[in-house]
């Protein structure tokens, strides 16, 4: 049992209770120019950018092994693939549907004040490149090109993917021993990843405050606002659907609502901090692998 998986609900909770903390504090310090403030703010920045490169930085060997390791693995690749492809082709159109008849007008009644936008803007570090703007990591990683940087960021899945895959289909046709010791040393490189993405949700109540409370200082009580204008909007257009596909992924994966719930909710307060499908890529990895016990088949995918 991984620490993750030992530490259970208390680390979904004291997720939560830094989210609102982060946001709290920094509301109460919007504008404040005291010393100690400033210090503090000087000090959550850069924690919570380098928690978002930490995880980002996972992304690459994350996707690599576990694509490997699923391609090998899998009997009946080619019917695992072709229906993974479907069903995700099939939810993004039915979403992509659902978001245009129903998202839209929720959106059309908020209206945004600019100089909030602004000030969330220059306060959200998620998007910016390695080390950007962070001291010591600025200066040495500015000697990497900036396409470096953003494959390394996981910026570009898709080559990645492919790579991943081609590879896979060369080393199932190497002589067993060859084939066999190639699958083990992947295996190994992904176990680590995920050693590696565990410690570094670890302190996810820690990165998730720092970059509330920047986020929240930067904006203030817009940032409120718009948060919970942002929230109410998402939730509601994400529960309407999920009362659509919840059923149905309880049923085909024979669990309950809750246990799905409980996979799922570490990613999803990951994305909620950093508003970064990819930053939360490897909590959802590890909340598949470890918290619903899938087989790498279903995670590789």
């Amino acid at each position: 049992m991984t620490v993750l998986a030992r530490l259970g609900r208390h680390f979904t909770f004291w997720s939560l209770v830094a989210l609102v903390l982060g946001l709290g504090f920094g509301i109460a310090m919007h504008g404040s120019q005291t010393p100690w403030a400033t210090t503090l703010d000087g000090l959550l920045r850069p924690v919570g950018r380098y928690w978002v490169v930490g995880l980002q930085l996972t992304v690459v060997p994350l996707i690599f092994t576990q694509v490997v390791v699923a391609v090998m693995g899998t009997e009946g690749l080619g019917v695992l693939g072709l229906k993974t492809m479907a069903l995700f082709s099939a939810m993004l159109v039915v979403a992509g549907a659902f978001g245009l008849l129903v998202a839209q007008p929720l959106v059309a009644l908020y209206e945004v004040d600019p100089a909030v936008t602004a000030a969330l803007r220059a306060n959200v570090p998620v998007g910016q490149a390695v080390g950007e703007g962070v001291g010591v990591g600025h200066a040495v990683l500015a000697f990497i090109p900036p396409d470096v940087k953003k494959f390394l960021l996981g910026g570009s899945p898709l080559p990645l993917l492919v790579g991943a895959g081609f590879t896979a289909f060369l080393a199932r046709r190497l002589p067993r021993g060859g084939r066999d010791r190639f699958q083990r040393t992947v295996q190994l490189l992904s176990d680590a990843t995920m050693t590696v993405v565990e410690w570094i949700l670890l302190f996810a109540p820690v990165g998730i405050f720092a970059l509330t409370f920047g986020l929240a200082r930067g904006a203030g009580g817009g940032a409120l606002g718009l948060m919970v204008a942002f929230v109410l909007i998402i939730s509601t257009v994400t529960l309407l659907f999920t009362g659509l596909h919840y059923p149905v992924t309880a049923a085909l994966g024979r669990m309950s609502l809750g246990e799905f719930a409980w996979g799922v909710a570490p990613a999803q307060l990951v994305a909620a901090s950093t508003r970064s499908s990819l930053a939360a890529l490897p909590a959802l990895v590890e909340g598949g692998r470890d918290r619903l016990s899938l087989p790498v088949s279903a995670t590789g995918f």
